[in-house]
């Protein structure tokens, strides 16, 4: 199955995301994106000593991101 890439470089069609591909959509540092999931924040499945994360979790969190901003500025 061939899969697209997304303007921040993760695959559409990816069943489960690994930490360097959250971060490069997040555009932050990988180990940022590891603390996140470590805090709780951004939802994760530990496969072996893999850490990998569920695209919808990642929209997920994008979302309620957003939501936090906008409360802040008011």
């Amino acid at each position: 199955m061939a899969s697209a890439l997304t303007a921040g470089g993760v695959r559409e069609t990816a069943m489960l995301l690994d930490l360097h591909e959250v971060a490069r959509a997040l555009r932050v540092s990988e180990r940022t994106a590891w603390g996140l999931a470590r805090r709780g924040d951004l939802p994760a499945v530990r496969i072996g000593r893999r850490l990998l994360f569920d695209p919808a979790d990642l929209r997920a969190f994008i979302e309620r991101q957003k939501t936090a901003g906008a409360r802040a500025e008011k």
